[in-house]
């Protein structure tokens, strides 16, 4: 089966079936597309579809659709969708049709006409006399109805009802939260005129949407909110629960705004106090920061001033203090799942894998078909520790198992089984999880990229390039991606199309080494040696160590296979030119990427057999007994590499992490001055700094050191993890 996509090739068996029904039955609906916000695109889906989806919350109101051909726009702006986005008000839009030919038209037209002009007459009339009708029967009716369909008998008081609201909006946990919801909606169908139970509905659904996002009740918030302001401008509820569903929208100035008019008539109000801090949290997280304690200081049950903290912590580099917030809240309420992902994800972060697979083990066993936290485990496990077959033990439990999982999350299960399948060699049992998933959900593209992928390794040309190319419209900026097209474009044989696809590739992901070697690889397949020797250049001046300190689990992972075809046509170089040290040495740099090590060390030590003062070589060999972990060879080759190229800020950074490794920390953060006094820009470098002062007992500056390189380069890894273990 061929996963689908909005262009760039031709459609599948599936999509062309699709398109002659219904055209056989008189319809000119062209297929969609779904951009969603992550720049990942479905399709094409046929209407019915789409609109499943966004009933299955797989898209949502921020997404952007096209149809057939066209540019993309905001799914509501379709009328097609206009049932999930109806204002209140618009639930009856008449429809007028031509009727056949009749000689009574003109006199129908006529009583229209009449009956018209007596129905704007007797409006006017009555809006003369006050009766506000807009206000008897309107928008609020249509969400008195939907909180109708959802509590089916009203009781209770509603001033008690708000009361147990408020304690449980407290605790901060979606149990909690949608039991508010419940208690909240009840009082507004009792009193439909209380205001404070509608705005307290409004902040409730907000803060709800923190954590389990609701496309269709948010909606029903920004309808209620409209009414409100409509009818209760001034009112300071008002305001605030219009600020809170504005915070979820990204809307942070207008939220910000919002609490200024509240503070300023009621300084201590601590809603007022929460939102604006939330509307801050970004964009100026210190000032955030106090003022969520200033919130726990003045009411201290207010749980999620506390998750908050622990987010402004995380976001300022202080992790042990974030930690100590999401534990506190742990050592209230140990079941608390919400609390519990994000303690894992904290660990993960910064580098400590048995602690984040602990967290997620948890949830798993309080959600036993959590689908993030079981594609995490096995991400982790997989990608990270090198037990790919631990994480096919932990997928194919949840699978297995009695939970019921949506269509959608079963699909990436599979997925992601296909990968860890992958990853010890069973390429049939990860084929079939692959297909069984794409069967499930047909728009799951990491099951499209697994097919590809596995295409690709068993040289079957002409499914690997369709699927790759429809791939290319879900994930438009993914490097990987584009060199794989342009591998199999060589597999054709194209030249023309191989090298713009690699050498576009290249463009989009400059510091990837894997990209740069495949291209270097893809030359030397060429015969194009003056291009290989440049890569090859190039390349040892690239930050060696960037991967490693960047390592992050994905869906979409294909580090494992991504230089396959690059090592054969390194080999088959290497014996055509076993002459060339140059050649050995971009052979054996590519070998020892793709974890070859044994086949590495025979081509570069024959590269220094031909030539001992080869710097590629000497340099290369120490970067493969520094991932071998032989720190005292790595630094004899790199010391050599440093002699023959001095200028070489690699054979520094490499020899300065070897010392830091030996324990050497001065002589480390000597290598790693000299890099830094011309090259101020190496954050290796200065990351590499930073672990020497912290070794030799300059722990502030060592902090303060690792906070600025992570203003700049949030996604490392290593620097969180030294963060984290100097106890900041």
């Amino acid at each position: 089966m061929v996963l689908p996509a909005g262009q760039g090739g031709p459609l599948c068996l599936r999509c062309r079936d699709l398109v002659e029904e219904q055209l056989a039955a008189g319809q000119d609906d062209r297929l969609w597309r779904v951009k969603k916000n992550d720049g990942v695109v479905l399709g094409p889906l046929t209407l019915e579809e789409v609109r499943q989806k966004f009933r299955e919350e797989q898209i949502s109101a921020a997404d952007q659709v096209a149809q057939g051909e066209g540019q993309f726009r905001l799914i509501s702006s379709y009328p097609e969708f206009a049932d999930f986005f109806r204002r209140p008000g618009q639930a009856l839009e008449m429809t007028f049709r031509h009727p056949p030919a009749s000689g009574w038209r003109w006199p129908l037209l006529l009583v229209l006409l009449v009956l018209l002009a007596g129905g704007i007459l007797a409006t006017w009339y009555f809006l003369k006399q006050g009766d506000e009708i807009g206000d008897a029967a309107g928008p609020m009716d249509e969400i008195i109805d939907l909180f109708a369909s959802k509590v089916s008998n009203p009781q209770g008081d509603a001033a008690q009802l708000r009361a147990k609201a408020r304690q449980l909006m407290k605790r901060d946990d979606r149990l909690s939260y949608l039991r508010a919801d419940k208690l909240l909606m009840t009082a507004v169908l009792l009193q439909p005129d209380d205001i404070e139970a509608a705005t307290m509905w409004l902040e409730n659904r907000a803060l709800l949407d923190t954590l389990a996002p609701d496309a269709v009740m948010r909606k029903v918030a920004l309808d209620l909110a409209d009414e409100l302001a409509r009818r209760y401008p001034a009112d300071t509820r008002v305001k605030l629960g219009r600020g809170f569903l504005a915070v979820v929208l990204g809307k942070f100035i207008q939220a910000r705004r919002l609490a200024d008019e509240v503070l300023s008539e009621q300084e201590n109000n601590v809603d007022a106090m929460l939102l604006k801090a939330l509307s801050l949290l970004d964009s100026s997280t210190k000032i955030a920061v106090g003022q969520l304690r200033a919130i726990l200081k003045q009411d201290d049950s207010y749980r999620i001033a506390e998750r908050m903290l622990a987010r402004a912590y995380q976001r300022l580099g202080n992790f042990r203090k974030s930690l100590a917030f999401l534990q506190r809240r742990l050592k209230r309420d140990p079941s608390q799942v919400d609390i519990l992902n994000a303690v894992g994800q904290l660990y993960l972060d910064v580098g400590h894998y048995r602690e984040a697979l602990e967290s997620f083990d948890t949830v798993l066993a309080a959600e036993p078909g959590n689908v993030e936290a079981a594609l995490r485990i096995a991400g982790v496990h997989a990608q990270l520790l090198g037990r790919p077959r631990q994480g096919i033990k932990v997928l194919q439990s949840v699978l297995d198992g009695e939970g019921k999982l949506p269509a959608s999350g079963r699909a990436r299960l599979l997925a992601g089984l296909s990968v860890c399948q992958r990853l010890v060699g069973k390429v049939k049992q990860a084929r079939q999880s692959a297909e069984q998933a794409l069967k499930i959900d047909p728009a799951c593209v990491p099951a499209g990229l697994s097919l590809a992928i596995l295409d690709q390794q068993q040289r079957q040309v002409s499914p690997a390039l369709q699927r790759l190319l429809q791939l290319r419209a879900h994930l438009p900026d993914s490097a990987h991606l584009q060199a794989r097209i342009g591998e199999v474009w060589s597999m054709v044989p194209d030249m023309r199309k191989a090298t713009a696809a690699v050498k576009q590739a290249v463009e989009m992901a400059s510091r990837d080494m894997a990209v740069g070697l495949l291209a270097a690889g893809f030359f030397l397949f060429l015969d194009d040696l003056d291009q290989a020797y440049a890569w090859l250049k190039l390349l040892t001046d690239r930050d060696f160590l960037h991967w490693q300190q960047h390592r992050r689990i994905s869906e979409y992972y294909d580090d494992d296979s991504l230089l396959g075809r690059t090592v054969e046509r390194v080999q088959q170089a290497a014996h055509k030119y076993d002459s060339d040290p140059l050649v050995l040495s971009l052979a054996g740099l590519v070998l020892v990427q793709a974890n070859k090590y044994q086949a590495a060390q025979r081509l570069l030590r024959l590269a220094l057999e031909l030539d001992s003062d080869c710097f590629s070589a000497n340099l290369v060999l120490g970067w493969l007994e520094y991932r071998r972990g032989n720190w005292r060879r790595a630094l004899a080759f790199l010391a050599d590499a440093g002699r023959l190229r001095q200028s070489s800020s690699q054979a520094r950074i490499l020899r300065g992490y070897s010392l830091l490794k030996l324990g050497r920390a001065g002589e480390a953060a000597a290598q790693f001055r000299a890099v830094l006094q011309f090259d101020m820009a190496s954050r290796t470098a200065r990351a590499g700094l930073a672990a020497a002062l912290a070794a030799r007992g300059r722990k502030k500056k060592a902090i303060s050191m690792l906070l600025e390189i992570l203003k700049t380069d949030h996604r490392n890894v290593f620097v969180k993890s030294l963060l984290f273990d100097l106890g900041h």
